[in-house]
C-alpha cells in the first residue's frame, strides 16, 4: 500500500490514526463510509468502491479501485481489501496493448520481418471472400 500510495509506512499509519479518510476527495467520503459501514456490518457481501485520492506527494487526485471479500478462517470472519490505482493500471494496459499488438500482428496479420500479409491472413480471407474489400495495410 506505502509504494502504491508514494507515502512512508510511518506517515501512511500517522494520517489514517487521525482519519481513515485524510487522502479521500471530500465529495467520496461519504460513500465509502457508507459501503464500508455496510461491509463491516455483513449487510454487503462485497465491497467495490471507486475513489478519488491524493497524498501530499502526489500533484492531483487519482483514481483508485478499491474491493474486498469476507473470508472466514478459524471461525473469525475477516475482510480483506485490495486497492488499485486506476491510473497506473491504465499506464501499464497501454503497454500491454503495445506488446499485444505486435503480437497480433506477427500472428495474425503481417510479419513484421518482411512486412507482408502472413499465412493466417491469407487463408482467413479465403475463407471470407466479402472481407477481402477491406483496406489491408502493407
Amino acid at each position: 500500500m506505502c509504494r502504491l500510495l508514494r507515502i512512508s509506512r510511518e506517515d501512511l499509519i500517522a494520517n489514517l490514526d487521525k482519519s481513515m479518510f485524510g487522502f479521500v476527495h471530500p465529495d467520496d467520503i461519504g460513500r465509502m463510509a457508507y459501503f464500508g459501514k455496510n461491509f463491516a456490518a455483513h449487510t454487503d457481501e462485497k465491497y467495490d468502491v471507486f475513489f478519488r485520492w491524493k497524498t501530499p506527494k502526489m500533484e492531483d487526485y487519482h483514481i483508485f479501485h478499491s474491493w474486498a471479500n469476507h473470508v472466514l478462517v478459524d471461525g473469525v470472519s475477516l475482510g480483506f481489501f485490495f486497492y488499485s490505482d486506476m491510473e497506473e493500471s491504465g499506464k501499464n494496459n497501454h503497454i500491454l496493448d503495445t506488446h499485444y499488438q505486435k503480437y497480433a500482428n506477427d500472428q495474425m496479420y503481417q510479419d513484421r520481418l518482411i512486412n507482408l500479409p502472413n499465412l493466417f491472413l491469407l487463408l482467413w480471407l479465403q475463407k471470407h471472400p466479402q472481407a477481402a474489400e477491406l483496406e489491408i495495410r502493407i
